[in-house]
């Protein structure tokens, strides 16, 4: 089809709208012409109509091609949509975002992920690291154009920019602006600022800068680290690990939208959430330390 979804509203002048539409000498009502084939994906017609006691009314069809669709969805559709407009005509004050599509059993079952189940690690993202660096100290952790790291490795620089973002004065919550090349410094930076108890966004240096700024502004960053020779910077700090205690619901790190489709949204990832991540990889992957996953 030209396009795939459809609404018409046959709003015609109030005084011919009903059941028989007045014509001198003749009787004259209204049939509807079905069709065999939906020229739409979804069309939804609405028009004018009288109700049983005098009072307007609006009457809808919902036309839908049986490639796409089965009776049973269409129908569901409709009753989201009736839905609506109840919740809005009783409420019009209501927000926008407040307004049910689903019904009740529909949001729990969106909530709950239709009953799959699943033991998600109560560890935040550097907890669930350490793990590794303790388990397998000396395996190789990042491998990039001739640098090998070791967790071992990996942590201790981790451990140093975490000292330096929190020498900055970044406080626990507060969001990083990482802008770095794809390198092992990247890598060690983005766990640096974790491991300090704050959240990353990370920021392509070939972005316009008015969009640079946006991301900076809408996401709070006030510190950035952009020097790829950061390893430089804080050379001769202490590489131990740092006491510092991530919960949880705390943010791990900010990721924008392309905003191809209007203002750039800023998408915020908790420690929880990649947690949930980690464990769904293991189970639907059979993801191992043998493992490499290609990430696009």
């Amino acid at each position: 089809p030209l396009f795939q979804v459809m609404l018409a509203l046959n709003n015609i002048d109030p005084g011919f709208a009903g059941e028989s539409i007045p014509v001198p000498g003749l009787t004259v009502t209204p049939q509807s012409v079905g069709s065999e084939v939906s020229k739409f994906d979804l069309l939804l017609g609405l028009s004018n109509a009288t109700g049983p006691n005098g009072s307007p009314m609006l009457r809808g069809v919902l036309e839908f091609s049986v490639d796409l669709f089965d009776r049973v969805t269409a129908e569901e559709l409709v009753a989201r949509f009736l839905r609506v407009l109840e919740t809005v005509v009783a409420d019009p004050e209501i927000r926008v975002d407040r307004v049910p599509v689903l019904d009740p059993a529909e949001t729990r079952d969106l909530v709950q992920g239709r009953g799959v189940g699943r033991t998600v690690p109560e560890s935040s993202w550097p907890e669930l690291f350490q793990a590794q660096v303790d388990r397998s100290p000396d395996a190789v952790a990042v491998e990039c154009e001739g640098t090998v790291w070791t967790y071992a490795e990996l942590n201790a620089r981790a451990n140093q920019v975490a000292r330096y973002v929190l020498g900055l004065g970044v406080c626990p919550g507060e969001v990083v602006g990482v802008m770095l090349p794809r390198s092992p410094v990247w890598v060690a930076a983005v766990l640096g600022v974790v491991k300090a108890g704050a959240a990353y966004c990370p920021i392509d240096a070939g972005l316009p800068v008015g969009r640079i700024e946006f991301m900076m502004a809408d996401a709070g960053v006030s510190v950035v680290l952009d020097d790829p020779d950061l390893f430089d910077v804080v050379a001769g700090l202490p590489d131990e690990n740092l006491d510092v205690s991530v919960p949880l619901p705390a943010l791990a790190y900010v990721i924008y939208t392309s905003g191809s489709t209007g203002v750039p949204k800023g998408v915020g990832v908790t420690h929880a959430g990649l947690a949930g991540v980690f464990a769904e990889h293991i189970e639907r992957f059979g993801a191992g330390p043998a493992d490499r996953l290609l990430q696009v």
